[in-house]
């Protein structure tokens, strides 16, 4: 039986405990791992950079409730954006990026994508994270996060929104091809789900 409630009050201090990490552990960067698989690399809480721009990912370890995260834009810009995020904006854009991101306003997390994450790993041109979450205390499903725009896309389940309260099978990302333009993942084994014949699954960076 799934504890949701459980979940939603944890989510009620998500994002106190996201500042206070950030102010305790903002000169502690722990790593900048392209990939991180829980099964394989375990929880280790604390605050890991984008390893290709401007974002750190903080790692919440809720033990028995799973691995939760959150983002912070943790460069110093010296204008409203990098000049990475800044060059993908439209002339319109770039006059009210300060709503998205500024200096008072670092922080992004939202339950759909941040509860019961089971890996993560970041887009090769450094404006995207991927993210895969459990169905258990998440939504079962699969992210492709715009760090531009502060904005998600559901890449999996194809065909219904998953939801906490009606999660998708659950993802993990296994990582990525040769040359960089495709994300491997898989359902995880702890699903009902079973795709017969293919393990693995594609999905095209855009």
């Amino acid at each position: 039986m799934k504890i949701h409630k459980l979940s939603k009050v944890f989510f009620s201090f998500s994002l106190l405990l996201l500042s206070v990490s950030f102010t305790a552990q903002a000169d502690s960067i722990l790593g900048n791992k392209e990939t991180w698989i829980h099964e394989k690399d375990g929880c280790n809480q604390g605050m890991y950079k984008q390893p290709n721009g401007p974002m750190a990912l903080i790692l919440f370890c809720g033990d028995a409730l799973g691995t939760y995260v959150g983002l912070v834009y943790y460069d110093s810009p010296e204008g409203p954006a990098s000049e990475l995020f800044y060059n993908k904006l439209s002339e319109t854009e770039k006059k009210t990026y300060y709503k998205i991101w500024a200096l008072e306003n670092r922080m992004w997390q939202d339950p759909i994508w941040a509860s019961d994450v089971t890996s993560y790993t970041w887009g090769p041109d450094g404006t995207k994270l991927y993210i895969a979450t459990s169905e258990i205390y998440g939504s079962g499903a699969l992210y492709e996060l715009d760090l531009v725009h502060k904005k998600y896309t559901q890449i999996a389940p194809v065909g219904r929104m998953a939801k906490l309260n009606n999660p998708g099978p659950g993802y993990i990302i296994v990582g990525t091809d040769k040359d960089k333009s495709k994300l491997i993942y898989i359902l995880d084994p702890q699903s009902d789900v079973t795709l017969e014949g293919q393990n693995q699954l594609f999905y095209k960076f855009n």
